[in-house]
């Protein structure tokens, strides 16, 4: 399954750990959920719709975003080797590229569409030129 969905449910046991309940105990709060769906969510198994998350939420009566686990953070490209960088300069390459964001594109075509464009002006004069 995707990592998403482990990082819920392991996100899902602490808060009903925190609670003191049974997986058992959530799921007859949770309504239409069996103690097996329970245990699979936990797992990361097992999908979680959204008006499943509003139920368990509700079960334990806490805000649906309490049981949304936070997006990993990518570090910068440039960081990969920051092992051996100092300190100070690790903070700064930090503060000049800001925090990394995911892209919704294959890297290949990122790379064609820059390429792309590139390429869309190698044939244009130069301003002022003139052409015979």
């Amino acid at each position: 399954m995707e990592p998403v969905y482990e990082r819920f449910g392991r996100q899902l046991r602490r808060v009903r750990k925190s609670k003191g309940l049974t997986q058992a105990d959530l799921a007859d709060r949770a309504g239409g959920l069996g103690r097996t769906s329970i245990v699979n969510i936990e797992k990361g198994t097992q999908r979680v719709h959204l008006h499943t998350l509003i139920e368990l939420a509700g079960a334990l009566a806490v805000e649906p975003a309490e049981l949304i686990p936070a997006a990993p953070v990518r570090k910068p490209a440039i960081l990969a080797g920051a092992g051996t960088l100092p300190e100070t300069e690790l903070d700064w390459v930090m503060k000049v590229t800001g925090p990394a964001t995911p892209t919704t594109e294959p890297r290949e075509k990122q790379h064609r569409a820059a390429t792309k464009q590139g390429r869309a002006g190698r044939n244009q004069p130069a301003r002022g030129a003139r052409i015979k």
